[in-house]
């Protein structure tokens, strides 16, 4: 998401965003957007839904639509989407990742991919570079 750290608008520029992009697409809108302070270049930005329903159905599609929609596509750094976690969640996800990385390094190919937080067997892997 194009961010200007000097604007004070930019949580009202990127909820106005995601609010019609989630009606263009008939997904729950989200009811507050922040961005987290801090030096990345793309500072992390949290949407806030009324439950975790609208927000599994919000990321459903979000991932449904992200390689199809323009608005999205037209993103300088490509965005991505996942729901907050815990601590223990984190941790999961990072030796997850590691795993994942490691395993397909050495078998040459995408043999195991991410779900979620863990991972799976790839039904169809691809090469590994």
């Amino acid at each position: 998401m194009p961010d200007d750290r000097d604007n004070n608008a930019q949580d009202e520029r990127d909820l106005e965003f995601f609010q019609k992009l989630a009606s263009s697409h008939h997904l729950p809108a989200p009811k507050k957007a922040h961005r987290h302070q801090c030096s990345s270049k793309f500072r992390p930005l949290k949407l806030q839904f009324d439950s975790s329903l609208d927000r599994d159905i919000f990321l459903h599609g979000f991932h449904r639509i992200r390689s199809s929609e323009k608005s999205l596509m037209d993103i300088a750094s490509k965005p991505r989407a996942r729901r907050d976690l815990t601590q223990p969640e984190l941790e999961t996800l990072r030796a997850s990742r590691k795993y994942v990385y490691e395993q397909n390094k050495i078998a040459k190919e995408s043999k195991f991919i991410m779900s979620d937080i863990t991972y799976k067997l790839n039904s169809k892997p691809r090469p590994f570079v």
